[in-house]
């Protein structure tokens, strides 16, 4: 199995800017099948009623991704549905940046601040579209988690939601025919950073 020396690093925002820094996390020995994984730094109910729930993670690349791409991930919401035993995610929505400048080496995107513009694209069963939410400056992470949390709890999105759980509801029916109608499902528990705020 092959083996190869991986930089992991994250991207932040700069506040007040259409910019962003690049955070060099850790450095490892990566095996073929190894993955990396985002950070989950926040988590919260659209519609609890309906167990509706996202996970915020924080963007974690290796040093390839980060060398090969003008645009890289900040922030991805993922949208969970959680019903009788059954776990099904709806969506994900990314928060973007795409360089706008001409990087030649790894040492000046550490070394500086990196302009360009934050784009927001959802991303449902694969497919990718880019939604007209613009984020002009970045105002702090705190506020960009609030931003999209306030997005995801509108009418129009959470008129969505339920017919996208209608469906998968729909569909579970007609594939497997499983009815857990009577099952009680276990109770979830979500890990909170302690400075998190409920926005």
């Amino acid at each position: 199995m092959s083996e190869k020396v991986i930089g992991i690093y994250t991207i932040k925002g700069v506040n007040g800017k259409s910019a962003v820094k690049v955070k060099h996390l850790e450095t490892f020995v990566m095996k073929e099948d190894d993955k990396v994984r985002d950070s989950l730094v926040d988590s919260f109910f659209i519609m609890q009623e309906r167990q509706i729930y996202v996970e915020v993670f924080a963007c974690n690349i290796t040093s390839e991704y980060l060398m090969s791409s003008k645009k890289q991930p900040v922030y991805s919401f993922v949208v969970y549905y959680y019903k009788q035993l059954l776990k099904v995610e709806l969506f994900r929505i990314y928060l973007n940046f795409e360089l706008t400048e001409d990087i030649k080496s790894e040492e000046e995107l550490l070394n500086n601040d990196i302009n360009g513009k934050f784009i927001t694209e959802i991303m449902i069963e694969g497919k990718t579209k880019t939604l007209d939410k613009n984020i002009d400056v970045f105002e702090g992470d705190e506020n960009i988690i609030k931003t999209f949390k306030s997005f995801l709890k509108t009418k129009a999105m959470k008129s969505m939601l339920i017919k996208l759980a209608d469906d998968t509801d729909s569909k579970r029916e007609k594939y497997y025919g499983l009815d857990y109608s009577n099952a009680k499902p276990p109770e979830i528990t979500f890990s909170l950073r302690k400075d998190k705020k409920d926005l």
